[in-house]
């Protein structure tokens, strides 16, 4: 069950305060209809507006309503867009005739919005960020590795695996932000497919030599990807790291940036020690 879209709105003065301003009333008509009703702030004169949008549910009718009654409520102040997860950002593209690009879609209606700058957070690929207008582009780093994992020793004996080809630059950068996860050499893998029906069946290493099967205490494996929804792409990841493990103890860590989880986290956690998100949807 997909959760309910989150709104916040931020006011920043000349004078560098910051106030959080109240969203009054936000509900949905029986026939399906959205309706917003901004408060703003008592007292408080704006230079700046930030709304930080987490868009759960692909619908963006709220967040146009939202930045509608904010502009009304602050004529001529300039708004910007916090929208970590880009909804559709996996449909970058027409497979087969009949379909529509919902990506652009869904980009042409932020864009529609005018806002000052979007602000991304590790987009699933490059055609998100070159279809919105004035985008700001950011990634996981060092203090985002820390508010998830929250324990330190399981950076002892740190090595991050690279789930598939479409992630090595995405692996690369996480492998950069910390020195411990820089210690040992990246670990590459691939997914492997039915060559009849495309099916995903599982997981191969490319480089197997890299993984540290032979040492003294346990390996911690990180493996870190912009998105998990169901997890069964992880689940399958995780079988084939065991394969090369031999007898040394080990660990697993799922790191993404956006945790949907929309099958809960209770089978990931047979297989991962940790498994946690930068924004987490539950």
């Amino acid at each position: 069950m997909v959760n309910k879209s989150e709104f916040v709105v931020t006011l920043f003065d000349t004078m560098g305060r910051i106030q959080k301003a109240q969203i009054n009333r936000r509900f949905q008509f029986p026939g399906g209809e959205y309706h917003f009703e901004f408060g703003g702030v008592d007292l408080f004169i704006p230079s700046k507006i930030r709304i930080h949008a987490q868009i759960h549910n692909g619908d963006i009718m709220e967040l146009s309503l939202l930045t509608d009654a904010v502009r009304r409520f602050y004529p001529g102040i300039e708004v910007h867009l916090d929208l970590p997860y880009i909804p559709y950002a996996r449909q970058d593209r027409v497979a087969v005739k009949g379909e529509s690009l919902a990506l652009k879609v869904f980009c042409d209606a932020v864009n529609s919005l005018g806002f000052k700058t979007v602000t991304v957070f590790d987009p699933h690929s490059l055609v998100a960020p070159a279809l919105i207008n004035n985008v700001i582009v950011k990634e996981i780093e060092s203090d985002d590795l820390f508010m998830v994992i929250q324990d330190e020793t399981h950076l002892i004996n740190a090595v991050v695996v690279c789930p598939d080809n479409g992630a090595r630059k995405r692996s690369e950068h996480f492998r950069g932000i910390s020195p411990e996860l820089s210690a040992n050499q990246l670990v590459f893998c691939d997914k492997k497919r039915d060559p009849i029906s495309g099916v995903l069946s599982g997981y191969y290493v490319i480089n197997p030599t890299d993984i540290p099967s032979q040492g003294e205490g346990p390996v911690n494996f990180f493996v870190y990807d912009d998105i998990c929804d169901g997890g069964g792409t992880f689940m399958l990841l995780a079988t084939a790291i065991k394969e090369h493990m031999g007898s040394r103890p080990y660990n697993l860590h799922l790191i993404v940036s956006h945790g949907i989880f929309s099958k809960g986290k209770e089978v990931l956690l047979n297989e991962y020690t940790t498994v946690g998100a930068i924004y987490e949807w539950i």
